[in-house]
């Protein structure tokens, strides 16, 4: 298992930690700026095993200028693994921010989703 940790950085990236493919700093503010409403505006990235989207998480940017990030199942068919860990916490990275951290297969890989 690898550990995925996803942040937020200033009021327009996501940083995704770890050591899967996909893992990088996302300039988010496209994606912000075509999702903006009452609650702020967020980001969209999918975790991929075998082939299929397993969880979703929608990265938050918040009105009062902070971070919060969701674990989303895809559907009620494609359950996770049972060893799939997920804890959200402050992060210890960016006073602005909560920290969302999954644990994932070693052959998972992350991607952004496009805006709604």
């Amino acid at each position: 298992m690898q550990t995925v940790y996803f942040y937020g950085h200033s009021d327009d990236l996501v940083e995704v930690e770890g050591s899967v493919a996909g893992c990088a700093e996302y300039d988010v503010l496209d994606d912000m700026l075509a999702s903006a409403g009452r609650y702020g505006a967020h980001a969209r990235f999918a975790i991929i095993h075998e082939g299929v989207e397993k969880l979703h998480v929608i990265a938050v940017y918040a009105d009062n200028g902070t971070w919060t990030f969701m674990p989303v199942l895809v559907d009620d068919e494609n359950r996770l693994i049972d060893d799939w860990v997920i804890s959200v916490q402050h992060s210890s990275q960016c006073d602005h921010s909560m920290s969302l951290t999954i644990s994932v297969p070693d052959d998972a890989s992350v991607i952004r989703l496009p805006a709604q």
